[in-house]
């Protein structure tokens, strides 16, 4: 951070912050973000964080939904705050990765652009409901990967048991956290020390106790899932 670069990224960070709650400042719940808070005022429970959405299953959604419903019912203004507070956490995260896959190289700012102002992410995220969903997910595949990083580069013996606990993280937001396993094996066949297909060997190998745990997480998640929130497969007619 300290670095010309890090400033750079800083003011990229900070821009990027007071374009999106100025956005957020002109907009309001709508949709799912009225079901969500309806079932919130319920009593905190398993019933309710456990829940089937719509096939979907996202429990740490729904903590952010109760805690909305009994803090501060219909407070916009809390909703603004928490995703300007998530989206800062996560920008910071993306900095401290790219710092580690490209360190030194000013070629950082330029991806970090791409994803501070990609429409893509940009837009859905005005959504409050979409919104404590991605961005958890996006926080905890940052919070991942560097972990992974730490162990890639030095061996850290408390960055393989954080991958592990990121994704467990990522799971309770969103079901697009089974795919960090994809985007962290990336990262490690990278990092391998061979060449050609022999990198996805020896990355495998090297980091067994990374994926192991990965794999078995991911497998107790999807039976979790089938069981909590089963997808109809009849026909509607």
């Amino acid at each position: 951070w300290r670095s010309a670069a890090g400033v750079a990224a800083l003011v990229l960070i900070g821009g990027q912050l007071i374009w999106r709650a100025v956005l957020l400042g002109r907009g309001y719940f709508t949709q799912d973000d009225f079901l969500m808070l309806t079932l919130g005022a319920r009593p905190l429970s398993l019933d309710l964080v456990l829940q089937d959405y719509s096939g979907h299953l996202f429990p740490g959604g729904f903590l952010f939904a109760w805690a909305n419903t009994h803090l501060a019912p219909l407070d916009w203004t809390l909703a603004v705050v928490e995703i300007v507070v998530l989206q800062l956490i996560a920008s910071a995260l993306a900095w401290l990765v790219l710092c580690r896959l490209l360190p030194g190289s000013w070629w950082r700012l330029t991806v970090l652009s791409v994803y501070l102002f990609c429409p893509l992410a940009l837009w859905p995220t005005q959504w409050w409901a979409v919104a404590i969903q991605y961005l958890p997910v996006s926080i905890f595949l940052f919070l991942a990967t560097w972990a992974l990083l730490h162990r890639l580069q030095e061996d850290s013996r408390w960055s393989g048991p954080l991958v592990v606990l990121a994704t467990a993280s990522g799971l309770l937001f969103q079901e697009r956290a089974v795919l960090y396993p994809v985007v962290l094996g990336f990262v490690a066949v990278a990092f391998a020390d061979a060449v050609g297909l022999r990198r996805i060997v020896v990355a495998l190998r090297s980091h067994l106790v990374v994926w192991v745990p990965l794999v078995a997480l991911i497998v107790g998640y999807v039976v979790a899932h089938r069981a909590l929130a089963p997808i109809d497969s009849t026909s509607p007619g």
